[in-house]
């Protein structure tokens, strides 16, 4: 009996283990799979939260070096909602003493269905300060960087190396661009250039002379060529036909979007407007001529291989209208600002090509029955190259990219 009694203590004893240990396994497994979906939980916010949800105006603060969180401090995106049910909670942090920016952007994640894990995922980030622009091959090193004749006509019309920020733009948006003065003109030859009295001509130096500047200059951009970069062209206005009139307005989608689908749809200058970051890239051909607005951007203009022909962008508001272009201007053809227009970027273009509709007025005419006006604008050339990513995909090197390290994790169970 005694015997008998002792076994079935045994075994009891050996059940209650083994649903012990069943017991331990169970929430072994319940606090790895809470700490997995956690995991995953912070780490999916946090790549969309980069990818996806860091507003405009953020990116373009951290972009350009300007003061977002003050050092020590933090700012709180608040908690978002995974498609799978998990959670997400988003922070940017600075750690740096004021000196170089060092911000951490980090991720808090809770899985789905009453997993109460919560693990923590970060990206370091720190803006990389450069001394220049975006590049896009040799363009831009001027305000105007022509091949062939240059007329700089009506007194009071303008052509500045002088760096001058957009009067059209928030002052901040181009606060932490460096000054960074060009020459005004920079030409194959020089005496190429046609001034008429009273016009200005200023930069360091108001111009230069590069002998060797030829057509292969406008079909090399840094890493791509003329052709590729064609192919990035958000829109192709062709006017190889007849002459286009148009004027240049921000629109929008019935949902209050940026209404970038239409070709006439080149931005804003208001930073309340949806189409405020919006650069589009205009892939022209023949002759336009804009007659009223505001836009930003890059202009190319195209190149009839076959007809050994280019094309003439024109900046020519009529009497009562204004036209303002924060951009650049590059390809083969002959731009005109005249009538009043004002334009801040560069112009980059070959206008050695043959081409009829340009007639006499050459690569570029600035003035011609009002006072036209080219500034050149480090701050526009910087940003164009970025919002377009023409800086990116010819392999141009920022001033103010934004770099980002893995930073590891921790693991906070509850």
């Amino acid at each position: 009996m005694l015997v008998a009694i002792f076994a079935l203590l045994i075994m009891s004893t050996v059940a209650v283990a083994a649903l012990m240990t069943s017991d331990d396994e169970a929430r072994s497994s319940r606090a790895t799979r809470a700490a997995n979906a956690s995991f995953y939980a912070a780490e999916a916010g946090l790549q969309a939260f980069w990818a996806n949800d860091i507003d405009s105006a953020f990116v373009d603060s951290l972009n350009r070096g300007l003061v977002v969180v003050a050092p020590g401090g933090r700012r709180d995106f608040g908690w978002r909602t995974l498609s799978n049910g998990g959670k997400y909670h988003v922070e940017l942090r600075r750690y740096d003493n004021g000196g170089q920016k060092i911000y951490a952007l980090v991720a808090e994640g809770r899985g789905a269905r009453g997993l109460a894990g919560e693990q923590q995922l970060s990206f370091l980030v720190t803006p990389v300060n450069g001394t220049g622009p975006y590049k896009l091959g040799k363009c831009c090193d001027a305000a105007a960087t022509v091949r062939g004749k240059a007329k700089l006509d009506v007194s009071g019309s303008t052509i500045s190396g002088m760096d001058t920020p957009p009067t059209v733009w928030p002052a901040a948006r181009c606060a932490a661009t460096p000054i960074q003065n060009k020459p005004g003109v920079e030409m194959q030859d020089t005496t190429q250039l046609i001034r008429s009295a009273g016009t200005i001509l200023t930069g360091t130096p108001p111009k230069k002379q590069t002998p060797g500047m030829d057509s292969t200059a406008f079909l090399q951009y840094g890493g791509i060529t003329f052709d590729q970069l064609k192919a990035m062209a958000n829109h192709t206005i062709d006017a190889s036909a007849a002459q286009i009139k148009h004027a240049v307005a921000p629109t929008l989608n019935m949902d209050g979007t940026c209404k970038t689908s239409d070709p006439w749809n080149w931005g804003s200058s208001n930073p309340a407007h949806a189409c405020y970051n919006y650069f589009p890239i205009i892939l022209m051909r023949g002759e336009i001529e804009i007659t009223d607005g505001y836009g930003q951007g890059l202009v190319i203009m195209d190149l009839d291989v076959v007809g050994g022909t280019g094309s003439e962008f024109e900046l020519e508001p009529p009497a009562g209208k204004s036209v303002t272009f924060a951009g650049l201007i590059v390809g083969f053809g002959c731009p005109e600002i005249e009538d009043g227009a004002k334009m801040y970027g560069a112009v980059y273009g070959d206008g050695l090509t043959a081409n009829p509709s340009c007639g006499t007025d050459g690569a570029l005419r600035v003035g011609d029955g009002g006072a036209g006006y080219l500034y050149w604008s480090a701050c526009v050339a910087q940003m164009v190259l970025d919002r377009t990513g023409a800086a990116a995909a010819s392999g141009g090197i920022p001033a103010g990219g934004v770099m980002r390290v893995p930073r590891g994790f921790q693991t906070l169970l509850r």
